[in-house]
C-alpha cells in the first residue's frame, strides 16, 4: 500500500549527491561547450574565436564528441 516508501532511500540518495557535489562541474560543461562550439563553427580550439588557442577545457574527448555531435 505504502509503495513510495520504498523509494525513500533513493530520494536521500540523490539529495545528499547534490549538496555533495561540487557546483564547479556546470563551468566545466560551459567550457567544454564553448570550446566545441569555436571548433565547430570557426574551425578553431579556442574560448574565444580570433584569438590564439590556449587549453583550458578538462578533456578533448568531450569536447570531440559534441564538437562531432554539432
Amino acid at each position: 500500500m505504502r509503495h513510495y516508501l520504498k523509494f525513500t532511500p533513493i530520494v536521500i540518495a540523490v539529495l545528499i549527491l547534490l549538496i555533495v557535489v561540487p557546483k564547479w562541474i556546470v563551468d566545466d560543461a560551459y567550457i567544454a561547450f564553448r570550446y566545441a562550439y569555436n571548433w565547430a563553427e570557426f574551425g578553431e580550439l579556442t574560448f574565444n574565436a580570433g584569438e590564439d588557442p590556449v587549453e583550458g577545457y578538462t578533456g578533448l574527448l568531450l569536447t570531440l564528441c559534441m564538437t562531432l555531435a554539432m
